[in-house]
């Protein structure tokens, strides 16, 4: 970037963190969760900011597990020190109930577990449907790659300049929208095919269904960050038999990458587009790309359910973990975005039944 994009670029990074603090500041009483079991409760949410005390006092006097999902990378001391004080602001008030974090990466894990926090490697990758994310030979190849990401700087669309046969699904995120970055990679990547313009006005999210038919008219996915979570358009590439070019990353979409199906290149144009032209030559069929991302996601599915079978033995429960792991799976957890009043009456309701 030339100075005036990068005075640009910091102008609207200060201008929305602004924005992005009096948003969170209205959203304090809402939380992505889940109550997956009533006695012990345990419960299943997305590692944000947030006075989780409703639910702590729902829970009362008796043990309770908050197994906590990480979205955005957590491989930084600044990270730690963040879910250090979140977890002693618990402590203060309910040093009775235990926070567990699910990692996305080995290294995450160290990091946490060296806090002397207590933490398993649960890629939240694992918990996508494979059933709706599937390979289609019937459905004709016309792109040769697709990059599925929120358009937002840390994506680095303009490392997909030199790939002629490109295919763009677009996120437009609702409150950090940043339309100069739009406007930038919609100019330099004018050549591809942007199958939800982020800059139009009627802009719409793609469906599930039109997000696996573009995948299926792709021969690879893209994978440009350098940091970020793990990424869920990298296993939905994976699941419907794409290989990936991806570049090197913090986060944990890599947990599920394997050499043949997966290359890592420089976070330059000239990389990014070598190795699509390697991958492409490669030519490995969909379907054993396909299984052996499921037998990854299954081991860390088994990781979690070792774990609930462990807190269930801790109270001399005689429920199964194994029994009960059909009926709260559900793609991407059944996550929810809910006024944590809601989870307070659903942690009642089901203690009720106990």
């Amino acid at each position: 970037m030339n100075f005036r994009e990068k005075f640009q670029y910091y102008l609207f990074l200060g201008q929305a963190l602004v924005k992005h603090r009096f948003h969170n500041a209205g959203e304090q009483g809402n939380a992505f969760f889940r109550v997956l079991n009533g006695s012990p409760a345990v419960l299943l949410l997305v590692l944000h900011d947030r006075d989780l005390t409703p639910l702590h006092e729902a829970i009362g006097d008796e043990s309770g597990y908050f197994l906590f999902n990480l979205w955005g990378s957590r491989e930084t001391s600044k990270a730690i020190k963040a879910v250090l004080k979140f977890e002693q602001r618990k402590n203060r008030n309910f040093p009775h109930h235990t926070y567990i974090y699910l990692c996305n990466s080995v290294k995450e894990l160290e990091l946490f577990k060296i806090a002397g926090l207590e933490a398993v490697l649960c890629n939240h990758n694992c918990w996508v449907d494979e059933k709706m994310f599937q390979p289609d030979s019937s459905i004709d190849k016309l792109y040769d790659a697709v990059y599925d990401a929120n358009v937002a700087p840390y994506k680095r669309h303009e490392l997909a300049v030199d790939i002629e046969s490109l295919a763009l699904i677009s996120f437009r995120h609702p409150v950090l929208f940043n339309e100069g970055y739009a406007k930038r990679v919609r100019k330099a990547l004018a050549h591809a095919s942007w199958l939800n313009d982020p800059l139009s006005d009627d802009f719409i999210f793609l469906s599930n269904d039109e997000v696996v038919k573009i995948l299926n008219q792709s021969r690879l996915g893209l994978c440009l960050s350098a940091s970020e979570g793990a990424m869920y358009a990298s296993i939905q590439y994976l699941l419907c038999g794409l290989p990936v070019v991806s570049t090197s990353s913090k986060g944990g979409r890599d947990v599920f990458f394997e050499d043949d199906y997966a290359l890592i290149v420089e976070d330059i144009p000239e990389a990014v587009s070598s190795g699509v032209a390697e991958m492409l030559s490669r030519d490995i069929p969909p379907e054993v790309i396909r299984q052996r991302v499921i037998e990854k996601m299954n081991q860390h599915r088994q990781t979690f359910i070792d774990l609930l079978q462990e807190l269930f033995d801790r109270h001399d429960s005689n429920q199964q973990a194994a029994e009960v792991w059909p009926q709260i799976f559900k793609h991407k957890m059944g996550l929810e975005y809910l006024p944590l009043d809601v989870g307070v009456k659903q942690i009642k309701e089901l203690r009720e039944q106990y």
